[in-house]
C-alpha cells in the first residue's frame, strides 16, 4: 500500500457519541501517516501537538493473514515502530482502546465462532503486559437500536453466535443518566 494518509480528528470520539451525523462533524486536522499500514481497524490517539504526542494503529493484512500494531510521532506523522499481533490462528486486531500507559487490543481469528485474546501492551515499549483469551461476542448499538437490530439480525442469520445488542441503545443510555465520554449532550 506504500504511505498512507489518515484523518485525525482530535476529539472526534466525544462528537461521533455525541452527534446524530458525522456529517456535522469539522475536519480539524489531517496528518500523513509516514509508514505502512494496512486495512486499518483502530485508531488511538495521545496529544496531537507535543514531540511526545504519540497516535497507534491497529491494521490488518489479510493477504498475508498479519495483524500490526503501528506507532506514528506526531505532530509529524514519522513512523516509529510496528510489531506484529499474532496468536497462532489469531491475527486480525479490532479497535484499540489507551488507558493510561496501556493500549488494550482484541485480535482474533478470522472466522466465525472463534476466540479472541485481549492485550494489554505497554505504550512506552509496546510489550504485552497481559494476555487472556475470550469466546467471540460481537456487541452492536446505535443511536436509537434501529440499525443495531438490523445488525444484529444480519449476524445472526450469517452464522454468527454471542451477538448482543444493546437494548435501547445510546438513546437508553442517556435516558438512564448514563454519562458519555466528555459529558452528556
Amino acid at each position: 500500500m506504500g504511505k498512507s494518509m489518515a484523518a485525525i480528528a482530535a476529539g472526534l470520539l466525544v462528537p461521533c457519541l455525541l452527534s446524530q451525523s458525522l456529517d456535522r462533524l469539522p475536519l480539524l486536522r489531517v496528518i500523513e501517516l509516514k509508514g505502512r499500514t494496512y486495512h486499518v481497524q483502530g485508531i488511538e490517539v495521545q496529544g496531537i501537538k507535543a514531540e511526545s504526542d504519540r497516535l497507534w494503529v491497529t491494521s490488518v493484512d489479510r493477504d498475508t493473514q498479519s495483524g500490526y500494531l503501528h506507532e506514528f510521532a506526531l505532530p509529524g506523522g514519522m513512523l516509529v515502530r510496528e510489531v506484529k499481533l499474532q496468536d497462532g490462528a489469531r491475527y486480525h486486531p479490532g479497535g484499540i482502546a489507551g488507558a493510561d500507559g496501556s493500549l488494550w487490543i482484541p485480535i482474533a481469528e478470522y472466522r466465525a465462532n472463534s476466540t479472541s485474546i485481549i492485550q494489554r501492551r505497554n505504550k512506552r515499549t509496546l510489550a504485552v503486559e497481559k494476555q487472556f483469551s475470550v469466546d467471540d461476542h460481537i456487541v452492536v448499538y446505535c443511536q436509537s437500536g434501529k440499525r443495531s437490530n438490523i445488525a444484529a439480525d444480519t449476524l445472526t442469520e450469517l452464522g454468527y453466535t454471542n451477538v448482543y445488542n444493546i437494548r435501547g441503545s445510546v438513546n437508553a443510555w442517556l435516558q438512564a443518566g448514563y454519562p458519555l465520554a466528555g459529558g452528556r449532550r
